[in-house]
């Protein structure tokens, strides 16, 4: 039987601050339930890394990092998404969670966050 590599989620504190900007307006547009839930699905996404982080697309703006910086995409609404942006230290075994970027602000905002 073959064994699951299991890797570490580190979340940066900027993608930390970043997350609790999408809770703040969560909490503030939806109702609680529907805050929370929101909540609870984006927080299940980033840990859900943990096994096959590189299953998450490549961040093309993020390129000239050179850390293949990948992403998952979070559907908040209808027409609202966040990519949840890491990359994977496959020396260490960490994944490190750098942002958490609401798609409908600028894309070239997201060169400057990360």
């Amino acid at each position: 039987m073959e064994t699951v590599k299991k890797y570490e989620i580190e979340i940066t504190l900027q993608a930390k601050l970043h997350y609790l900007e999408i809770l703040e307006y969560f909490y503030e547009y939806s109702t609680y339930e529907s805050a929370t839930r929101k909540t609870e699905e984006m927080l299940d996404m980033a840990r859900s890394l943990e096994t096959l982080p590189e299953r998450g697309q490549i961040e093309a703006a993020l390129e000239h990092l050179k850390r293949e910086h990948r992403y998952l995409v979070y559907q908040s609404t209808s027409r609202s998404t966040i990519k949840i942006i890491y990359f994977v230290d496959k020396r260490t075994g960490v994944v490190y969670e750098t942002d958490f970027f609401q798609t409908e602000k600028d894309e070239r905002q997201l060169k400057g966050r990360n």
